[in-house]
């Protein structure tokens, strides 16, 4: 099964009088969630919430997964339970008024998808939802080309994340991605090879990979996905974004605070 950062909340409705009836035969509220992929995708551990302060309201239970290309009903009852006919229940119901709602990964931070801050008021028996013309497009994709430079001081550690930077400075150039590895034949998801030797207490390595977005019109979310070990920190235009085992202060000697396995450099 596939992961599960593809899923949308394509349609929910917060006033159900007499449009659809759960196994009790009440008129309780709902949303649906659309799998775009080509794989089915398990939704055990993932959440549901309509508490954009409480990230993990709701999980999905054992057995819950969405078919290819398919779309999964879940009722906003607020009966917290697995039907006898496999309906799956939340434990809260939606807001009328209009709430927050959102879809949430298995760590119970990293939103999959959302309405925020909460989607408008509702009309009784009409659905709300998501236009289904579109299709994902992609800015950085593994491959494109880059360039990465291995800090030897910290004469560029304010500047070199911003647009305006000059990056001619960094003299590796080739296609992503870039790491350090003490094996020329390591493994072959190593797209580009700098073979050197590593400064000594250098453990970083600064990158930057062009992208351009004509225009924001009708963009619903961006999307940050990547492979690393053991930790890394992104700056879009400058602006920190994402991070994962950064130390609180970074520098041009920083250290990763926690590690991961090779593969997951690698493998998604």
């Amino acid at each position: 099964m596939l992961d599960a950062t593809g899923l949308r909340i394509t349609e929910l409705m917060a006033s159900n009088d007499d449009v659809l009836q759960d196994f009790e035969g009440e008129s309780s509220d709902w949303l649906e969630i659309y799998n775009p992929s080509a794989a089915t995708v398990d939704l055990e551990g993932l959440f549901l919430t309509d508490d954009s302060a409480d990230l993990s309201k709701w999980a999905f239970p054992s057995g819950a997964s969405v078919a290819p290309g398919g779309y999964l009903v879940v009722f906003a009852s607020g009966k917290d339970l697995t039907a006898p006919n496999g309906e799956l229940h939340t434990n809260f119901r939606l807001s009328a008024d209009g709430e927050y709602l959102g879809l949430v990964d298995g760590d119970g931070f990293t939103i999959i998808d959302q309405y925020a801050p909460e989607f408008p008021l509702q009309v009784e028996d009409i659905s709300y939802g998501l236009e289904m013309s579109s299709a994902p497009s992609f800015l950085v994709s593994e491959g494109d080309a880059a360039r990465a430079w291995v800090p030897t001081s910290a004469s560029n550690d304010a500047t070199w994340k911003g647009v305006g930077f000059d990056d001619s400075v960094f003299n590796i150039v080739g296609p992503s991605g870039f790491g350090y590895e003490n094996s020329t034949f390591a493994n072959p998801s190593y797209a580009n090879y700098y073979n050197t030797a590593v400064p000594s207490g250098t453990a970083g390595l600064y990158v930057r990979v062009p992208f351009e977005l004509e225009s924001v019109e009708g963009l619903g979310q961006l999307t940050l996905r990547m492979k690393y070990d053991d930790g890394f920190v992104a700056y879009p235009n400058g602006e920190r974004i994402a991070s994962s085992n950064a130390p609180t202060t970074l520098g041009w000697t920083s250290t990763a605070t926690a590690q991961r396995s090779d593969s997951q450099g690698v493998q998604y």
